[in-house]
């Protein structure tokens, strides 16, 4: 039985960055303490390190996780990326 399944979308790592960055400033007081970096480890694997200023760690994160993780079901359409967010 053979499966009809179209390719996966791809992101470059720029616009990972853009993405990223966008959507975590929409959820932060302090937009100016926004910090991600995003590294490509293999072609298409990435992960992605973000630091928010201590004040808005919980906005990123969300009440049981639920904002950090919706985060990182999104970022799974485009492959393996991790998402850690750092104090």
């Amino acid at each position: 039985m053979e499966e009809n399944r179209k390719p996966r979308p791809t992101i470059s790592q720029e616009k990972l960055d853009e993405f990223v960055r966008y959507v975590i400033s929409n959820l932060v007081v302090n937009k100016d303490k926004v910090e991600v970096v995003v590294m490509e480890d293999v072609p298409g694997t990435y992960t992605v390190h973000i630091r928010v200023d201590a004040s808005d760690r919980g906005r990123v994160i969300g009440r049981n996780g639920k904002t950090i993780n919706a985060l990182r079901t999104i970022l799974r359409i485009f492959g393996r990326i991790v998402v850690i967010l750092e104090e």
